[in-house]
């Protein structure tokens, strides 16, 4: 064996590829993605479960892995601080291990997690499908995408350690197979993204808004108009709206399901509720009031509360409502009952105004009502 070949094989381009479970099928895409961008023989892309035999040691054969790795890309759909809590361990043994020139990269649809702020990191944002049948010709889109670029920067480390024999024909090729890959992964994060979504049980009553595209305060008046509402089975029932399931959920437009709600209980209520709701929490998301009464037919009474608002690669933007049955509001009654059926349900929640000695139902204060006083006996 020459020098030459020993050199070509010591200047191997291996890539580390750190994912959580669920993005398997995802990490597997973007394998065959950066083995079309490079000769297969002269790539290898780390992923645990083709490189992790039975019975072997997990953290010693991924530390190998790692200190010989020159590029490590995490992915993680969820964005959730204990699923990027491997990756990022991960990531802090690669840089360890390294001389300080290995290339550090990620994935990502909405938030950053700190770990890899510092590092190169990939929007994955929907590709126009028109854009799918051209791939032979001038892609701006594709080609400006940031997944699109890191697989270029790929391909070109790659040709750098063992050159091509036909660079011009060798570029052109990888130029295609970097648009081609890139659109391959984007489809397949915001697929995995859709997933995720689907996975996602509640136990109550459900609804959901979906808008097009990002909205904000002073843009929802003119988006809601094209907002999509999808009503799940148990809310269906309720709602009196046929043809729903878990995986097909009745939709309808935004109009026409305020007209329906109109008809179901004289008035647009639900959608009016829903629509505060949203329009509260915009500006204002951690203090925006999120639980609203809705008075359904059949003496049905619900609480209104947005639990997950959700903003996707492709641009969508979802509002998750749940419609939790409650009792029936108190209607008429004598003022005095009101006042001590409050008080005992304040006291479920605040021990304290009744124990403190000046508290607003401490003893000595209700001696001084004879109403009051008579009511607790």
């Amino acid at each position: 064996m020459d020098d030459q070949t020993t050199r070509e094989i010591d200047t191997k381009l291996n890539i580390f590829v750190s994912h959580a479970a669920e993005d398997m099928e995802l990490a597997r895409i973007l394998q065959n993605a950066i083995e079309r961008v490079c000769d297969p023989d002269n790539v290898d892309v780390f992923l645990d479960y083709d490189h992790i035999k039975f019975g072997a040691e997990i953290p010693a054969v991924i530390k190998i892995a790692l200190s010989k790795s020159d590029f490590f890309i995490g992915i993680a759909t969820h964005n959730l601080r204990n699923q990027f809590s491997w990756c990022g361990l991960e990531l802090g043994y690669f840089l360890a291990a390294g001389n300080g020139l290995q290339q550090v990269g990620y994935l990502y649809h909405k938030e950053v997690q700190d770990v890899f702020r510092p590092y190169l990191g990939t929007q994955i944002v929907s590709l126009n499908k028109e854009h799918r049948t051209t791939l032979l010709a001038p892609i701006e889109q594709v080609a400006d995408s940031g997944i699109y670029r890191l697989l270029a920067q790929i391909g070109v480390e790659a040709s750098r350690r063992r050159f091509p024999k036909d660079p011009i024909t060798f570029f052109e090729s990888m130029r295609v197979s970097a648009e081609t890959g890139a659109i391959a992964v984007t489809d397949a994060y915001v697929e995995q993204l859709n997933r995720n979504s689907k996975q996602t049980r509640y136990p109550q009553s459900r609804l959901s808004i979906t808008f097009p595209t990002g909205i904000n305060p002073t843009s929802l008046p003119a988006l809601i108009k094209k907002a999509t509402v999808r009503i799940y089975p148990k809310a269906a029932f309720f709602l009196k709206i046929p043809g729903s399931s878990e995986e097909s959920p009745a939709e309808m437009e935004w109009d026409a399901f305020s007209d329906r709600m109109k008809g179901l209980s004289g008035g647009p209520y639900l959608p009016e509720i829903m629509y505060e709701i949203i329009d509260a929490f915009l500006p204002k998301q951690y203090d925006a009031k999120n639980d609203y009464l809705f008075q359904a037919p059949e003496n049905h009474s619900f609480r209104v509360i947005l639990v997950r608002y959700g903003r996707f690669g492709d641009g969508q933007s979802e509002f998750v409502f749940n419609l939790i049955e409650t009792l029936v509001p108190l209607q008429g009654g004598d003022p005095k009952t009101t006042l001590i059926t409050s008080a005992i349900v304040m006291a479920t929640q605040f021990r304290s105004l009744f124990i403190e000695h000046d508290a607003t139902y401490a003893t000595s204060v209700l001696e001084a009502s004879p109403d009051l006083l008579t009511l607790t006996k």
